[in-house]
């Protein structure tokens, strides 16, 4: 009588070690995941500092050449 009880034990012991293996799996994979993605971010993120400095480098070159357009319609004209 035992050894049918013992048997069924055994195999919902084992049958949970390897559920909580799979799960336990699955939580690596997707901390593996989140990380890669974190790299990502990461490699491509830009401080906006960095953006509003090459934001103003753009405007100043801009106005440089508006001013040079400016001068060439004048030229034209007259």
């Amino acid at each position: 009588m035992i050894e049918p009880i013992l048997t069924g034990a055994v195999a919902l012991i084992s049958g949970g070690f390897i559920l909580m293996g799979k799960v336990n799996s699955n939580i690596k994979e997707l901390d593996r995941r989140i990380d890669r993605l974190e790299l990502r971010v990461a490699e491509s993120y830009v401080s906006k500092s960095d953006f509003t400095a090459v934001l103003d480098r753009v405007e100043l070159h801009m106005t440089r050449i508006e001013e040079k357009l400016d001068r060439i319609t004048n030229i034209t004209k007259n």
